[in-house]
C-alpha cells in the first residue's frame, strides 16, 4: 500500500474550462477513482509553496494525467507549467502518462500529432471517463472469463461489508457476537482464497491489466477482514486498546469493485453493504470507552502501557509523538 499512488488521475485544465473538468472529475469518482482536483484539495494546498507543490502532483503522485486541452489552455502559465511536470513524468515512463481530451480544434505544439487523445465534442462526457476508466483499470465488460467468478466475488463484496459494518458496534451491544462468529471472518478468509484459486486457473484467459486490479481488490479485502479480526479481539477485558488508521482506502477499493463488476444490481434484493455509511460509523466509534483508537488520538500523547497498534505501517502514521508509552504492535509482516 505505501507504493501506489496517491491518485488514479490527475486533471490539468485553463479555469475557462473548469465546467468540463468538474463534470469529468464527478464521473470518475463515481467510479470509485481518486482524482487530484484543486477545488477539492483547498486546505491542503492553503500556505504551500504552490510552484513546487504542484510539481510533485502533477509529476510524481497519480497514474495518469489527464490533460483538456483548449485554446485557453496554452495560453495560461499555471497549465503550461503543470504540462511541463506531467511532460518530465512522462519522459522517463516506460508506459503513457498524459492522456489529452480535446475540447476544440487548437493544437498543441508540445504534444506530438501522433499522441492518441479522445474529443470530448464527439464523445461527451459519459464516454470519456468509461474509456478512462478502461484505460485504469481494464475492461472488465470484455472479459467472459470474470463471468465466472462475478458471483463469488459479489458474495465477497456482501461479506467483507457486513464484517466491516459490525466489527466496531459497541462493547455493549449484545446483537455483535451474534453478527459476527468467528466462523464469518473463517468463511470471509476462505472466499479470497477460492477466488485468488479461481483466477490463477484462469489467468492466461483474462487481460493482465484487469487481472492485476482484481488481484489488488482482493488483497485489500483480506488486510479488512485480518484488521476486522483485531478489533473483535478487544472484547476480552484483558486486552489493550486498539490503535489503528482509519481504513478509508481500503473501503474505496471496495467501491471499485462494486462499480467495475456491477455488483450494486443486488440492492434490494440481499444485503447490499454502503461503504460511505461504514466509513462514517467508524470515525464515530472511535473512544477510549470503546477500546479502540485512530492514529490521531491525543491519548497517544498520555503515558500508558495499554496500546496495541495493529501494524508497522499504523505506527508510522501515529501524528503524535508517543511519550512514555508502552506499546505493541500486533502484526510486524505485512499482509
Amino acid at each position: 500500500m505505501t507504493n501506489e499512488k496517491k491518485y488514479d488521475f490527475t486533471i490539468s485544465f485553463a479555469g475557462q474550462d473548469r465546467k468540463v473538468a468538474e463534470a469529468i472529475v464527478a464521473k470518475l469518482k463515481q467510479y470509485g477513482a481518486t482524482v487530484f482536483y484543486d477545488f477539492d484539495e483547498q486546505a491542503d494546498l492553503l500556505g504551500k509553496d504552490l510552484y513546487e507543490h504542484l510539481i510533485k502532483i502533477y509529476r510524481d503522485n497519480s497514474k495518469y494525467c489527464i490533460m483538456l486541452v483548449s485554446e485557453n489552455y496554452q495560453k495560461r502559465l499555471w497549465t503550461n507549467h503543470e504540462r511541463k511536470a506531467a511532460q518530465s513524468r512522462a519522459f522517463n515512463s516506460s508506459k503513457e502518462y498524459i492522456l489529452p481530451i480535446r475540447l476544440d480544434d487548437s493544437t498543441m505544439d508540445t504534444l506530438l500529432d501522433t499522441t492518441g487523445y479522445l474529443d470530448y465534442r464527439l464523445m461527451g462526457n459519459d464516454k470519456v471517463v468509461e474509456t478512462l476508466i478502461t484505460k485504469l483499470w481494464g475492461s472488465f465488460k470484455n472479459e467472459p472469463s470474470l463471468n465466472k467468478v462475478n458471483f463469488e466475488l459479489a458474495l465477497l463484496y456482501q461479506r467483507v461489508g457486513l464484517i466491516c459494518e459490525n466489527s466496531l458496534r459497541s462493547l455493549n451491544d449484545p446483537l455483535l457476537l451474534k453478527w459476527l462468529p468467528l466462523d464469518i471472518y473463517q468463511e470471509g478468509q476462505s472466499m479470497i482464497r477460492n477466488v485468488k484459486e479461481e483466477l490463477q486457473f484462469r489467468s492466461n484467459y483474462i487481460n493482465h491489466l484487469v487481472l492485476e486490479n482484481v488481484l489488488i481488490m482482493l488483497k485489500h479485502c483480506e488486510i479488512l477482514i485480518d484488521l476486522c479480526i483485531f478489533l473483535m479481539q478487544r472484547f476480552n477485558s484483558q486486552e489493550k486498546i486498539r490503535v489503528i488508521l482509519h481504513p478509508s482506502k481500503l473501503f474505496q477499493k471496495l467501491k471499485e469493485l462494486d462499480a467495475l463488476l456491477g455488483l450494486k444490481i443486488m440492492q434490494g434484493r440481499q444485503y447490499y453493504p454502503d461503504f460511505e455509511k461504514i466509513t462514517a460509523q467508524w470515525v464515530t466509534a472511535f473512544g477510549e470507552e470503546n477500546r479502540v483508537i485512530d492514529v490521531s488520538s491525543k491519548l497517544l500523547t498520555m503515558p500508558r502501557n495499554d496500546l496495541l497498534i495493529y501494524d508497522m505501517f499504523t505506527l508510522k502514521e501515529v501524528s503524535q509523538p508517543i511519550n512514555g508509552q508502552t506499546y505493541e504492535v500486533y502484526r510486524t509482516i505485512q499482509l
